[in-house]
This record gives C-alpha cells, structure tokens and sequence, in this order.
C-alpha cells in the first residue's frame, strides 16, 4: 500500500500480505489479532514480468533464493476463480517448435531412420523403466524393439518419438542450430503421419480378431502417446489415451492379461489415466470419465507387488483412483454421507495396512514406491480438509507429519542418480497442500528445490509443465490471503469454496504425471 513502509524483517505472514509488520515477537500484532501461525524467515517471492524479461535477455543464471514466476494469465484465473469474474483468460499452450522449412537439411546419416532407431534403443529405453537397458522385463526393450520389424506403424512411430527426443536434445545444447532443429521437426511430423496413416490401414483393412493386429495397433497408440508427451502438447496424449481404452473396451480381461503386449499397454495408460483423474473435478473430470471409459481389471489390481512401471503397487494405484472417485461423488451428491464416512475410513485402513512388495533389488524403485504411499495418504487426508468433512480434524495432525515424510523422501529421491521416471504426481500432492502458512514457506523452497534438481537431470521434459502448475496453483493460494479463513492454511478457499483442481482445470493443464 502506498505510503506504509513494508518490513524486510517482518514475519512471513505479513511479507505475503504486504502488510506492515510491528516485529514483535514471539508473534506480531497481525498474526495475534487474526490468530495466526507467526513466523520469522525467507519468503518466496514472485518475479515481476518485466524483470524475469530482463534476467532471461541478459543470461543470468538462476541463484539459490528461488524466484516464483507468475504471468498475467495466472494472474487472471486466480481473479476469476476468487471472484468469479465474467473474464476468464485462456492458457495458450506451446510446442517445443514451430516449423518454418519442410524438408530436413543436416547430414543425412543423422537423419536415417536407422540412426532414429538406434538412438532409441541406445538412449531412450533405458530412462523408460527402473529395469535398466538390457533386463528383459523392461518392455520398451524386450517387446517394442522386436515388434519393429513386423510392426511398420509400430516402426514408424518410434522413428517419431526418437525425433522429438533429438530435438529437444538440440534444444538443451550450448549453441542449438536451427537447422538440425527444423530437420528433428520435420522428421518427427513425417513419421508421425506415416503412423497415423498405418493405424488407418489396419482400422480399414485388417481383421480386428486376429490378436496381433490388435497388439500392433494398441502398441502404436501408445508410442504415438508417448511422443505427444514429449512434444508437450497438452491434451493431444489424452486422446490418444482415449483411443487406446476403446480399444481396450472391446476386449475381455483375459484377453488382455493374457498377452504381454497388451498388458503393458494396459498398465502405461492405467498410469496416466488414474493420475490424472486426481487433478480434475466438477464437468472437466464428468466429461473424462464420459469419454474415456477405462476399464479396470480387479484381478490385475489386488497385487501388493511394485510394478517397475507404476513405481508403486498395483493396489496402491487403484485405491488412490479410489479415493478420486469417492471424492467425486461427495462432490456431485451422488452419495450419502454415511456412507461416504464409512468408504472413506475403509480406504483410510487400506492404506494403513498396505505393505508393498519388491520383487527386484531396486532401492530407486523402494524410495518410489515409499513415496507413492505417504502421498496417497496426504492426498487422502487433503480431500477430507477440501470436503471439510467432520472428521478430517482426526488427521489433522497426521497430515503435518506425513507431509514432512513426504518432503524428505522427495529431495532423496529426486537427488538419486538414476534417468527413469520422477513420480511427478507425488510432487503435485506435495505442492497442493502449500497455501498461505509460515511452515508453507518452508517446503516451497525445498520443493522449488527439487524442481531445479529434476529440470538439470530432465530439461524440457514434463517437469517444466508441472513446474508452472505448481506456481499456478500458489498463486491462486497468494491472491485469496485477504481472506482470514485462507491465512490459516485453507485448502478450500473462500469466497467460493474453489480449491488446487480448480485452478489445473481452468488453465486447462492435462499433466502427464510420470
């Protein structure tokens, strides 16, 4: 406010606040008057527009005091969920590049289809599971790379994900050529083409019975998914994941786990899918669960053993889908609250009890796995704070402990030296639940923290889109603080009883959390 002179030495709440801060100690007159948590320390702060422009024009490179950035479109949403304003902005989304030429025009050798492959199998599959490059149970090895030679749109769209993935190698270069990344592009939309051609020859012309049509065209789906992925083009890959359930939906559980093909197909969406239906709620997750008819195996989810391309177990991954959609049903109405008590304390026992199994010797897979389930429970015990059901206030105190658990497990896991996956939905979990309190100030530094670790191993990956998620989300938390209810650490915000869900599906963010 113009005129009052702000205390860089002032207590958290107020620095949030922008607030004078009278310093006392040990709580400030603000704090005391509200009945807030007062603490002393660093703030995160948000980087003005004009001055991330500046800092990213002149090279700099960034420090260890954290800047949050924040963009007028975020800005804006947060407005309009706050105070339902009748302008709502849009996101735009981008892609990692533009084309501007139509033929590639590097050394042909590092443009042939038998270079794309190679890097491929040489580099690609061996970050895709915690299995490693050569163990058969790593299914990008063992069952993609010889499917490839009787598979062409099978070939043809690992062509296209090994182009995106040298182009954005290009792009992460001391000195990117914008040649070699026009020539990456083009290959990448060629190829992309061609298989997308082939999954029509096969809908138009094959005998869908015949089961290893179906394992071609389910296969294809999947890598095609995965490129979209790694193009970072928004909603592209859920639609592709749309098609694969189709697909799948014809079929009978037996069919599916009885061949290797489509049961590793069935568990790359099963993923993605139950991941993303936890960051969605209202008409966005209704349309989803409308259009994406995901069909769920039990037998296949009663295993407590890790699956190394869940990093959890397979149980563990349907209680959490479990919990969303109980959460969902609280929301719609569409359950009574007595029973909603009684699924919610049954879940809450599941994943008291759950004990998972390793069957590799994995300690990275372990660390992922104990991470997946002190997650499920915060997740747990946030959607009883966000329903403001009667009883959340008895695990109040377990969540402050599990989210602790949960911080730590996350810096030691995202400091391991390994090139497989970071269960990104773990880290979403975390950050949700870091609304406007002094102790909130503190694991957003270690979890801005871990951001710069994961963006140094993985640049341009599916960390930076989950990244401006994250601050997103923070930003709605900051603009509420003139609320008293949301100071006190609110994950239901007031006015409008809007939450973290509201803000990912208003910027229309569809993160692939893996």
């Amino acid at each position: 406010m113009k005129g009052i002179k702000k205390s860089k030495s002032g207590c958290l709440v107020c620095k949030r606040r922008k607030k004078k801060c009278d310093e006392a100690k040990p709580r400030c007159g603000h704090c005391q008057r509200l009945g807030l948590e007062c603490k002393y320390g660093v703030v995160l702060n948000w980087m003005k527009i004009q001055l991330r422009a500046r800092f990213h024009a002149s090279g700099a490179q960034p420090t260890n005091h954290h800047l949050l950035n924040a963009n007028f479109t975020n800005m804006g949403l947060a407005y309009h969920l706050l105070q339902m304003s009748p302008n709502c902005p849009v996101r735009v989304h981008n892609e990692l590049w533009t084309a501007t030429v139509a033929e590639p025009c590097i050394d042909p050798r590092k443009t042939s289809p038998e270079y794309l492959f190679n890097h491929y199998v040489r580099n690609m599959s061996k970050s895709r599971s915690f299995c490693g490059s050569t163990d058969t149970a790593n299914e990008f090895v063992s069952i993609i790379v010889p499917l490839c030679k009787n598979f062409t749109a099978l070939n043809q769209s690992v062509l296209c994900y090994a182009a995106i993935d040298l182009l954005k190698e290009e792009l992460t270069s001391t000195t990117p050529h914008k040649d070699v990344l026009q020539s990456y592009y083009s290959l990448y939309v060629q190829f992309k083409d061609d298989a997308i051609n082939g999954l029509h020859l096969i809908l138009d012309t094959c005998d869908l019975s015949n089961l290893e049509i179906l394992e071609e065209l389910i296969i294809t789906i999947m890598i095609l998914c995965a490129a979209e992925i790694a193009n970072n083009t928004s909603k592209n890959w859920v639609n592709l994941m749309k098609e694969g359930f189709l697909v799948f939906s014809s079929l009978q559980p037996t069919q599916i786990l009885n061949s290797k093909v489509l049961t590793f197909v069935y568990r790359y969406f099963s993923l993605r899918y139950v991941l993303l239906v936890c960051t969605l709620k209202g008409d966005v997750l209704a349309q989803l669960l409308d259009s994406c008819r995901w069909p769920v195996i039990e037998s296949f989810f009663e295993s407590d053993t890790v699956d190394h391309l869940f990093g959890c177990s397979p149980k563990l991954l349907h209680t959490i889908h479990q919990m969303a959609m109980l959460n969902h049903a609280r929301e719609t109405n569409a359950i009574e609250e007595s029973v909603l008590v009684e699924q919610y304390l049954g879940i809450w026992t599941t994943l008291s009890e759950m004990k998972q199994r390793t069957a590799q010797d994995i300690s990275e897979l372990d660390m992922c796995a104990a991470a997946y389930l002190v997650a499920a429970k915060v997740y747990f015990c946030m959607l009883l704070l966000i329903g403001n059901l009667s009883f959340n206030r008895n695990f109040k105190k377990k969540f402050l402990l599990l989210t602790k658990n949960l911080t730590e497990l996350l810096i030691g896991l995202s400091k391991v030296n390994m090139k497989v996956f970071f269960p990104g939905w773990t880290l979403l979990v975390l950050a949700a639940c870091q609304s406007c309190t002094p102790a909130g100030e503190d694991v957003r530094q270690q979890i801005m923290g871990i951001f710069q670790t994961l963006e140094l191993k993985w640049p341009l990956s599916t960390v930076a889109e989950l990244k401006d998620a994250v601050q997103s989300i923070w930003v709605l938390y900051d603009t509420s603080i003139e609320e008293p209810e949301n100071l006190a650490g609110a994950l239901r915000l007031e006015p409008n009883g809007v939450d973290w869900r509201d803000m990912i599906c208003a910027a229309n963010y569809w993160l692939p959390l893996v």
